[in-house]
């Protein structure tokens, strides 16, 4: 069956396919004019091919084909009606062969004209396929150039602008020791901004792996994930207390880029939290098939509508990337991701994210052997 495209074709090529229709029928009517068709048989063959003539350009005009290979169709459709003249020509010059029957000779130029016009259809598709697999060739050697470009890119900031950040770093805490406490703040801001710029290079490696969606999903230990970032955020800032209620054994489908997420929104939550006494409280709530998990600063809170463009792409002197960066990964992991300032408090924001797997059974059990956690932490830290 032709497939059936909406467009409609009104110009003068779309309907170059119906001439040879034309031209069998206006031969069948002159045929049933000088000699009245007195059998069925002869009204089949005179009759026949215009009437398959006009179906199969009909259909062939509803199809995919481009209107620019009528032309070369109709040279089939010629080829064909040539063909078929010669092989009735040649019956008609051999004596043991006799065809008295003009209806016959009809028929046969348009079996002929007929097949032509189906062979060219079938050209017309096979050149369509090659175009289209060339264009698809074209573009898949694009995309590899394009990766290549930004894996360059990514060696790039992964190495020579990371190491001069972390030199940056390095001279500013040197400097540190030896300044006045009001120069001291300057340096301190120097060491925020690079270590600002070594997080979004991190940022911008996970975001780049992430785009790979060939990496499969597979149960990932959220309890020690969850526990590892939260002490690699306590050893960065040793004044920050932590409270959580994390239990063992809860497993979600992700990938080795799940302590991304965590990790942004940790410290998201200290670096924006302008308390004397910074506090974080992290809970795990697994469900039936779910899994949420609220992570609550005591910052000075997030209003509505900076609220509704934290997962948005950030434009440039808009918030960082780390939050956009989670969006996307928890949208890959099918799942969703919420702020929360609690009506009447004038502080703190909580983060609650939600996948909607997760598993404490034999599954779980098996992640969480091969990952050997610790046990549960519950408490202040």
């Amino acid at each position: 069956m032709l497939p059936v495209t909406p467009d409609v074709r009104d110009s003068p090529i779309d309907r170059l396919l119906f001439l040879p229709s034309l031209l069998f029928l206006a031969v069948a009517i002159v045929q049933h004019l000088v000699n009245p068709i007195s059998s069925i048989l002869d009204f089949g063959l005179c009759w026949l091919p215009p009437i398959l003539l006009f179906g199969s350009a009909f259909g062939i005009n509803r199809s995919s084909v481009a209107p620019k290979q009528y032309p070369r169709m109709l040279g089939w459709a010629s080829l064909g009606f040539a063909v078929i003249g010669i092989i009735i020509v040649t019956l008609l010059i051999m004596p043991e062969i006799n065809i008295d029957s003009i209806n016959s000779i009809i028929a046969g130029f348009g079996i002929g004209t007929l097949g032509g016009l189906v062979a060219g259809y079938n050209e017309a598709q096979a050149r369509e396929r090659g175009r289209v697999a060339e264009r698809e060739r074209l573009a898949a050697k694009h995309a590899e150039k394009e990766n290549a470009r930004l894996e360059h890119l990514n060696h790039l900031l992964r190495h020579d602008i990371l190491n001069s950040a972390m030199v940056i770093e390095g001279y500013a805490d040197i400097l540190l020791d030896d300044l006045s406490e009001e120069n001291a703040k300057s340096v301190q801001i120097i060491q925020r901004q690079a270590k600002s710029i070594e997080e979004l290079i991190e940022n911008v490696r996970t975001y780049m792996q992430a785009a790979d969606e060939d990496t499969p999903l597979q149960p990932k230990n959220l309890s020690k994930t969850l526990r590892g970032e939260i002490e690699s955020v306590k050893s960065s800032f040793p004044d920050l207390n932590v409270t959580t209620e994390i239990p063992d054994g809860v497993t979600v489908y992700a990938d080795p880029l799940l302590r991304s997420v965590f990790s942004n929104l940790l410290r998201n939550a200290v670096i924006h939290n302008e308390s004397e006494s910074p506090e974080i409280a992290v809970t795990v709530e697994p469900a039936a098939d779910t899994v949420t998990i609220c992570i609550r600063d005591n910052g000075p809170g997030i209003s509505e509508e900076v609220r509704q463009k934290l997962t948005t792409k950030p434009q440039e002197g808009q918030h960082g990337f780390g939050l956009y960066l989670v969006q996307t990964l928890v949208s890959r992991y099918e799942g969703s991701l919420e702020f929360e300032t609690a009506a009447g408090e004038p502080t703190g924001t909580t983060a609650i994210v939600t996948f909607s797997q997760s598993g404490t059974g034999p599954e779980a059990q098996s992640v969480e052997r091969a990952d050997a956690p610790s046990k549960s932490t519950r408490g202040a830290s």
